[in-house]
């Protein structure tokens, strides 16, 4: 039971919404909603990384979905591990279903552990989707160690995670999984 709440925790959330919906499209002759309007996309990462590609992805597919073949421009408000693009979208955004938030599952420890800065709550987002729980995390070794199993990879002491910096995302996710793991001795080069 405690492995798949892990496995949860490190799942990466792919959107978040703000008001999102097809309000405003009726039946009949009417136009679609969406018809000749943008949907930004707020992004609170940079661009080009992982996390900003599956955001993309994600859009792609939902404009699959949505009447009107609305275009889509990317806003990028990174800092504070998502939390700076959410109080844009909660605070300034207009709530007219135009306004996406793309983070990563930061924002939620950011709420839990009261991180300076914050200024919403869960309850102010509506939540469009995220990743399965047990999507996966992987450790990538250089050949050159001879790591080839889990078993070396718990046996090897002092395995180096590179990460941006303390309370990231990612070195975050990098710790959870040298536990569960059970790895000897992990060392954090920051940077």
């Amino acid at each position: 039971m405690a492995g798949i709440r892990v496995r949860a925790l490190l799942g990466t959330l792919l959107i978040l919404g703000c008001g999102v919906s097809t309000q405003g499209a009726t039946a009949g002759a009417a136009a679609p909603y969406f018809e000749g309007k943008t949907i930004t996309v707020v992004e609170g990462r940079s661009p080009g990384g992982s996390g900003n590609i599956k955001t993309q992805l994600s859009i792609q597919a939902m404009l699959k979905y949505l009447p009107g073949k609305p275009a889509v421009v990317y806003r990028y408000i990174p800092g504070a591990g998502g939390a700076r693009s959410v109080n844009h979208v909660i605070g300034k955004a207009p709530r007219n279903g135009l306004v996406i938030g793309g983070v990563s599952t930061a924002v939620v420890s950011s709420v839990i552990t009261g991180a300076r800065g914050v200024r919403f709550k869960l309850e102010d987002l509506v939540w469009l989707g995220t990743s399965a729980p047990g999507s996966p995390t992987a450790v990538v070794v250089r050949p050159g160690l001879g790591i080839d199993s889990v078993e070396k990879l718990r046996a090897y002491k002092g395995l180096r995670f590179p990460n941006r910096n303390v309370g990231h995302t990612i070195y975050i996710r990098d710790r959870l999984t040298a536990f569960v793991l059970e790895l000897k001795e992990p060392r954090w080069v920051l940077g």
